[in-house]
């Protein structure tokens, strides 16, 4: 300890960390709930058993599949989101796991720890900024468990994943303006570029990522410095856009083809309104973020604060996170669907986050900061309690109901509809004629993609042939559930993960209990 009394940051981070980690991971489903999930786990599959990273099942390959230069079906979306799996993927046997369950498993869980590494990010960077270290506990708590960083984390879906690296190099790339090292923007442009190998527009985000190299230089030498900082984390980004650019040569024979444009393709286009895209993702009853997030209502009071204190960072925040809004809110699948909330604003939640603490400076946001940090924690606790299909299968909708209906989400609302799908659930209990788990491609899977149905053939209550819609959403109390003669699920002895996550649970929350009295 520093002062005999004080515990060292890194020491503080490592309880938000641990407490962070245990109860995503228990909040988690444990297995894949969308089909983009399990395109990009058989390619991590494949890559490890086969050292090819295609796909060879049918109905994955028939979804999303590109015929690739050497006759190959290939995955248009880009290797990262395969590649961090895979020394989690690496540690099962595949010998003992034919059937994939575990490994689906494994996979479900690099959402929930690279979530959960947000928390303690964020509490240094709060610590940077100037918060009190009690007050950078408790606002690195709420960014983390109080807005849609928390659900978000329990999902395959990757932009949890995105956020991680994108908070990382914003953060590094500010360290380097404080410190005058060129080691935090090489790593922060590294970081930068791993975005890339996620999804290509991330290539907007770079360089105002890279402003947050840049500061204040009062003589020659501070601006030649800061040219040099700004220079070494573009080039180190570089590096992430050149394995983007060998990865799609290696696939389709371009360096500048993903397999996303120019070949068949039953999605429809990408290109849609941005004044209702935009609208909706900040106003509108189904897609708010003030409303999936609501603790962000209070970034949006301190902004002028952050910003006369924190200039450079700020200007970074608005330089990375505004042209990314703007292109989130062209296309014509806005809203991310199917899914929980506004998910691609998910990588710029942890960012506008830094502007929380800041409205505590203002008599109205202090007094409104307990409520809107409460109702946040509830509004995640719903986003977890259940299968976010069921808003979707209970409407009959469509796959891609919302390019003919763009209007969707200001009249219809997952987040308002839940209470009541909860007390439907809780009334009824498991029905006596759901015989199996889920509906996957294999009846012997539950940690695979709930499959759709044809809504005009489907029975009205076709949900209740199926266990996955009648119970909670995290794997700990669905998995007992399982007919383990017709689907094996995915772990022998869930009651030792169980145990062991919740000793991690009360290790985090005891440091960072300890570490609060302590600041």
């Amino acid at each position: 300890m520093s002062d005999g009394r004080r515990l060292p940051d890194w020491l503080v981070a490592l309880g938000l960390l641990l407490l962070a980690v245990g109860a995503y991971c228990l909040s988690a489903p444990g297995r894949i709930d969308s089909i983009d999930g399990e395109i990009r786990f058989e390619v991590a599959r494949n890559w490890l058993e086969l050292g090819q990273p295609i796909l060879t099942n049918p109905v994955t390959a028939g979804w999303g599949g590109v015929l690739g230069r050497d006759r190959q079906i290939y995955s248009p979306y880009g290797a990262a989101a395969s590649v961090v799996a895979l020394p989690l993927m690496a540690t099962a046997d595949p010998a003992a796991d034919p059937l994939g369950e575990y490994r689906r498993f494994l996979f479900a869980q690099i959402g929930p720890l690279l979530g959960a590494a947000l928390v303690p990010l964020s509490f240094l960077a709060f610590v940077a900024i100037g918060v009190p270290r009690r007050r950078a506990i408790g606002w690195a708590l709420a960014s983390g468990f109080a807005t849609l960083l928390w659900p978000g984390s329990t999902t395959v879906l990757d932009q949890i994943q995105h956020a991680f690296f994108a908070f990382a190099a914003l953060l590094l790339a500010d360290r380097s303006r404080r410190t005058g090292q060129a080691l935090p923007a090489a790593l922060g442009g590294l970081a930068a570029g791993i975005l890339v190998n996620y999804q290509e527009p991330y290539l907007l985000m770079i360089p105002g990522l890279a402003l947050a190299t840049w500061g204040e230089a009062a003589t020659p030498e501070d601006r030649e410095r800061r040219r040099a900082r700004l220079l070494v984390f573009l080039a180190a980004a570089g590096i992430g856009v050149a394995l983007w650019m060998k990865y799609n040569a290696l696939r389709f024979g371009s360096p500048f083809d993903s397999g996303k444009v120019g070949h068949p393709s039953a999605h429809p286009g990408a290109l849609g309104n941005p004044v209702v895209g935009l609208a909706a993702l900040l106003l509108s009853p189904g897609k708010s973020v003030f409303l999936y997030s609501p603790p962000i209502i209070l970034a949006a009071l301190g902004w002028r604060r952050f910003a006369a204190r924190e200039g450079s960072l700020a200007r970074a925040v608005l330089a990375a996170t505004l042209p990314q809004l703007l292109v989130v809110s062209t296309l014509s699948f806005f809203h991310g669907d199917w899914c929980w909330g506004p998910r691609y604003l998910i990588p710029m939640l942890p960012m506008w986050g830094l502007a929380m603490p800041f409205a505590a400076e203002r008599r109205l946001a202090r007094r409104l900061a307990p409520a809107l940090v409460g109702l946040g924690l509830v509004v995640q606790l719903l986003g977890l309690s259940l299968v976010h299909e069921r808003f979707f299968f209970e409407r009959r909708l469509p796959t891609f109901f919302w390019y003919e209906n763009a209007s969707f989400y200001f009249r219809n609302s997952a987040l308002l509809a839940r209470p009541g799908e909860i007390l439907r659930v809780w009334r009824s209990g498991v029905p006596p004629e759901a015989a199996e788990f889920s509906r996957c491609f294999d009846p012997r899977l539950a940690t695979s993609f709930i499959r759709g149905v044809d809504i005009t053939r489907a029975p009205l209550n076709w949900m209740r042939s199926y266990r996955v819609f009648w119970l909670p959403r995290p794997w700990p109390l669905w998995i007992g559930h399982l007919d383990r003669t017709k689907t094996p699920g995915p772990l022998d002895h869930p009651e030792r993960w169980e145990a062991g996550l919740l000793l991690v649970v009360l290790a985090g929350g005891g440091l960072t209990a300890f570490a609060a009295r302590r600041a």
